[in-house]
C-alpha cells in the first residue's frame, strides 16, 4: 500500500461522531461569489483523509495559497496507517479574485490539491 490521499473537500461545516468517527459534510462547494474584494467569509472547514504506508509517526501539511504565495500552512504530527482532519476557518479575509490551493502533504511528500475559486458576482 503506498501514502495515498482519500479525499480533501472544502465545506461550510463538517462534524466528526465522537463514538462512531462517521464524518457529516455540510455544503460542499469550489467557489465563492462576492460583491466585491476584498472580503470576508464568515466560516468554512477542509476536510482531509489520508492513509499511510506504515505505522509510526508522521506529519500532514494543510498548505493554503494564492498564486504561490503561501497564506496559511498547519503541520499536523499524528501516528497510525490512517488520519482524518477537520480545519475550521472563520472571518476569513480574501483579498482578490482568483483560484486559492489547498495542498495535502504526508511527511512533506505531496499527495494531492483542490481550488477554491473566489469570483465576484456582476
Amino acid at each position: 500500500m503506498e501514502n495515498k490521499l482519500n479525499f480533501l473537500v472544502v465545506c461550510e461545516n463538517a462534524i466528526l461522531a465522537d463514538i462512531s468517527k462517521n464524518l457529516s459534510l455540510i455544503n460542499i462547494f469550489d467557489v465563492i461569489n462576492t460583491i466585491g474584494f476584498p472580503t470576508m467569509f464568515p466560516k468554512f472547514s477542509v476536510v482531509f483523509g489520508l492513509v499511510c504506508q506504515n505505522e509510526g509517526g508522521h506529519e500532514a501539511t494543510l498548505a493554503f495559497s494564492k498564486n504561490g504565495s503561501g497564506l496559511v500552512e498547519i503541520k499536523i504530527p499524528f501516528t497510525g496507517k490512517s488520519f482524518r482532519s477537520i480545519q475550521n476557518f472563520a472571518n476569513f479575509k480574501f483579498l482578490e479574485e482568483g483560484e486559492y490551493v489547498f495542498e495535502i502533504k504526508l511527511d512533506n511528500m505531496l499527495l494531492g490539491s483542490t481550488s477554491l475559486f473566489l469570483k465576484k458576482s456582476s
